[in-house]
């Protein structure tokens, strides 16, 4: 479940296939349904990389944000935003990074959560934002 590409840095999957229909996205035919790996082997798998002598984690997902909105099996039911703070008290965990996540699924709560913890950086909030403000009726 780990990638790892340097000792100082893991990459976590967080969920697999995806829901939207993107006409230029292949992934909801060839990965099917989104469906997200349950937090706690997340945790577990991030607890590992740090232990292993990871400072960051990149996790990864078509849409990260929109993460908890269905597993398999009868697991914890929990948000993008539950498993960042969940994440964010891993011990010697220096940045938690992502990539892609959605417009659509940016709630208060996330916002809020992104916004009070250092640890986290987004590459792609920028893109976000852009796609967001696009949509604006200002």
């Amino acid at each position: 479940m780990i990638l790892e590409v340097s000792p100082y840095k893991a990459f976590i999957n967080i969920s697999i296939g995806c829901d939207k229909s993107c006409t230029f996205c292949i992934v909801p035919k060839t990965r099917g349904d989104e469906i997200s790996i349950p937090a706690d082997l997340i945790i577990q798998e991030a607890k590992r990389a740090v232990d292993k002598g990871a400072k960051e984690i990149f996790l990864l997902g078509q849409n990260v944000n929109n993460y908890g909105r269905r597993f398999s099996g009868d697991n914890e039911k929990i948000n993008f935003s539950e498993l960042l703070r969940r994440l964010s008290k891993i011990e010697k965990l220096h940045r938690i990074r992502f990539t892609s996540p959605h417009p659509f699924h940016m709630d208060d709560e996330f916002i809020e959560e992104f916004a009070k913890t250092l640890k986290y950086v987004n590459q792609c909030i920028c893109h976000s934002k852009v796609e967001v403000q696009k949509y604006s009726k200002l």
